[in-house]
């Protein structure tokens, strides 16, 4: 009787264990000019071996979505952000996009809620950025 106890609490924190990710939210109009961003990384070109950038969404929305992708293909990182817009991307998955994307371009698709009741509102575009084929030097030389 123990040992069935102990598998159904295991199974129960697995099952809260899967619940924990975030759902993709489908916006239902694409309205919104690009979100201003700061420290402002859209349009740049990025190393494939460069940490993953944190930014914060300038605006007054509730919620934040940020899908991030290679050029033409579903979004490899999904994060969302409340309304204080803070943006961490997780370093695993952006080292991964950045070596599947060297020498293409990948994009940022933000997603807004303004409030609670409100549906979710996409930009009408895609920011773009482009990741170099060359990797960053691992030193620095001073003249």
């Amino acid at each position: 009787m123990m040992k069935l106890k102990y598998i159904l609490a295991s199974m129960a924190g697995l099952a809260m264990l899967s619940g924990c990710g975030y759902t993709r939210h489908q916006p239902i109009s694409f309205d919104l000019d690009v979100p201003q961003i700061v420290p402002d990384y859209l349009g740049v070109t990025f190393a494939p071996n460069i940490a993953a950038p944190s930014f914060v969404i300038l605006g007054d929305a509730e919620e934040y979505q940020t899908e991030i992708g290679r050029k033409g293909m579903e979004p490899a990182i999904i994060v969302h952000s409340d309304d204080d817009g803070e943006v961490e991307i997780p370093l695993k998955k952006w080292q991964q996009l950045l070596a599947d994307a060297k020498g293409d371009s990948i994009y940022f698709r933000f997603s807004m809620k303004m409030d609670d009741d409100a549906p979710w509102i996409g930009a009408k575009t895609d920011a773009m950025a482009y990741v170099s084929p060359n990797d960053i030097d691992g030193y620095l030389v001073y003249r």
